[in-house]
């Protein structure tokens, strides 16, 4: 099986995931310079994301057979491989596992599409020049636009609908999603099997609680935290922890097809940052205010330490505070969209029958390693300063 997007934060999980199962040998595409580079990026990711128990497998799957690490670029035509090794690549693998993406919210489909687009294509050359391998492709809700959400309120989105072309996304990351999911639907009609896996917003490891750096929803707890400070708001999302995620999926792609080509992964019911914001209440990490003391306290702790990714991703994307009301401002609010709203969600059980912990653990029982973490590291960071 190849593998892209080894490196990202789903993409480290789902390769832990095949690791762990000794029959699946895995080919990682990795853009570095040469192999020993790519190697390096891979063990850096699993140590990132505290996949402690995927290194000595790495190493010995590495040792063994069973990984195998191709430098290479997925932009690029022919992934960026000489064309021998592609054609050899393209008749070793009986199916891709597509996790590879450039995620990039301030980024127009201009600048995503050889990453996102492209890419995608060049999988399904290789799909085409060897014997037609299966393509597993991640995808988002966020192929559908507002307006196409907005004119199906009455009925939750199915996963046998492709979103409308002639409604796409408004941001580049979500139209360049949109547009793979048209190809890919394109290619069946030539006999090429994909399956499409729609993911919500994927949250911290259950266990470890680990968060994706790039999720702004991640960096608005984290900067609450940071703050001391949480506020009213009335937004709500979707939830499912990266490690259900990825055992899914690993599960899907190496044993039997998923019935459908397109699968909701989704949980069913919203998570409220009205409840995160509690948890941090409860664990002593923050206390009750509003938005604009939140704004504010953001803004003095980035002056003081520019360098905190969560803290900078929260400043550059949040909406600054407007009034003086303690309420979150409406652009807030809908930045965050709960998925299990809007799209069909019953069939999931059905696909993983096996993940009782959809339906008997809640968001905040997944969270609380996350929420955990945020408060005591704010304690031990008022420790310090005491000292």
């Amino acid at each position: 099986m190849l593998l892209t997007g080894g490196t990202g934060f789903i993409g480290a999980h789902l390769l832990a995931e095949l690791l762990s199962r000794p029959t699946v040998h895995v080919v990682c595409l990795v853009r570095a310079a040469d192999v020993p580079a790519a190697r390096e990026r891979l063990r850096a990711a699993l140590r990132h994301y505290r996949l402690a128990e995927a290194l000595p497998r790495f190493d010995y799957a590495l040792g063994y057979g069973q990984l195998r690490i191709i430098a290479g670029d997925l932009a690029a035509p022919e992934l960026g491989l000489p064309h021998g090794v592609f054609v050899r690549l393209a008749h070793e693998v009986d199916a891709v596992l597509h996790a590879g993406a450039r995620v990039n919210f301030l980024t127009d489909y201009a600048g995503l599409r050889a990453d996102n687009v492209l890419g995608t294509r060049e999988l399904l050359r290789l799909a085409l020049t060897g014997d037609g391998c299966r393509l597993h492709v991640l995808s988002s809700f966020s192929v559908f636009g507002a307006d196409e959400l907005a004119a199906h309120r009455e009925a939750p989105i199915g996963e046998d609908r492709l979103p409308d072309p002639a409604r796409p996304p408004a941001d580049g990351y979500s139209r360049s999603k949109h547009v793979v999911e048209h190809v890919l639907e394109d290619c069946r009609r030539y006999g090429l099997d994909s399956v499409v896996y729609r993911l919500g917003e994927i949250w911290p490891h259950s266990r470890t609680g680990v968060a994706n750096p790039a999720s702004i929803a991640h960096a608005l707890i984290t900067a609450a935290a940071r703050t001391g400070i949480v506020f009213p708001t009335a937004a709500t999302t979707d939830h499912l922890p990266v490690d259900l995620v990825a055992g899914y999926i690993a599960s899907a792609v190496t044993g039997r097809r998923p019935a459908v080509d397109r699968v909701h992964v989704l949980r069913p019911g919203p998570l409220r940052f009205a409840d995160v914001f509690d948890a941090l209440i409860d664990r002593g990490a923050a206390e009750p205010d509003g938005y604009p003391a939140f704004w504010a306290r953001l803004h003095d702790l980035l002056e003081r330490d520019g360098a905190d990714d969560a803290l900078v991703r929260a400043a550059m994307l949040l909406p600054a505070a407007r009034g003086d009301g303690p309420a979150a401002p409406a652009a807030l609010d809908a930045m965050f969209t709960d998925s299990s709203h809007h799209f069909a969600v019953a069939q999931f059980t059905s696909h993983a029958p096996s993940m009782a912990a959809l339906v008997t653990r809640t968001a905040l029982d997944d969270l609380t390693p996350f929420l955990d973490g945020l408060a005591d590291s704010e304690a031990d960071a008022t420790l310090g300063a005491r000292r």
